[in-house]
Parts: C-alpha cells; structure tokens; sequence
C-alpha cells in the first residue's frame, strides 16, 4: 500500500522533474545548434568572406527575427507569464 506524500514534498518533487527536464532540453538544443554549425561550416560558400559566413550560419542557426519573437512568446505562454502584444510594448 501507497503512503500519501505530503502536498509540499510532491510540489517539490515536481518542481525538480521540470528543472530536470528543462536543462535536458537546453543541453539537446545547443548539441542541435553545435551540429547545425559543424554541417553549415562543412557545406559553407569558401569564396565567401569570414563575416558573411559567420552572418549566414548564425541567421540560418537562430532564424528570421520574426520567429524567434514567436518562440519566445510561446515559451513565455507555457511558464505562464502574460503573453506581450504590441499594444502593451
């Protein structure tokens, strides 16, 4: 038989699950973004100048401002913070 945990150790116990979770998916996105780089690198213009590579790798790694302002509001609307319209800035 089961022994109820207290309301305040299962709070917890949450807690640490989802800052768990979380550091397992920031550490699986920045080996997604260090892959991404080796291959763009690897397939990389050669004529192309050191900055204009570097400007290239980095729109096509991180994307068109547009979405990247998207993923953040997403992710701003999943940990529950007010969701930022153009109005209110």
């Amino acid at each position: 038989m089961l022994v109820p945990l207290p309301c305040a150790t299962c709070k917890a116990w949450r807690g640490s699950l989802r800052r768990a979770d979380m550091e397992l998916r920031q550490s699986e996105a920045a080996k997604a973004s260090e892959m991404a780089g080796e291959e763009i690198d690897r397939l990389g213009d050669p004529l192309a100048t050191h900055e204009e590579r570097q400007l290239r790798k980095r729109r096509l790694i991180k994307g068109p401002q547009e979405f990247r302002d998207i993923r953040s509001n997403r992710a701003k609307i999943k940990l529950g913070f007010p969701r930022m319209t153009p109005e209110l800035g």
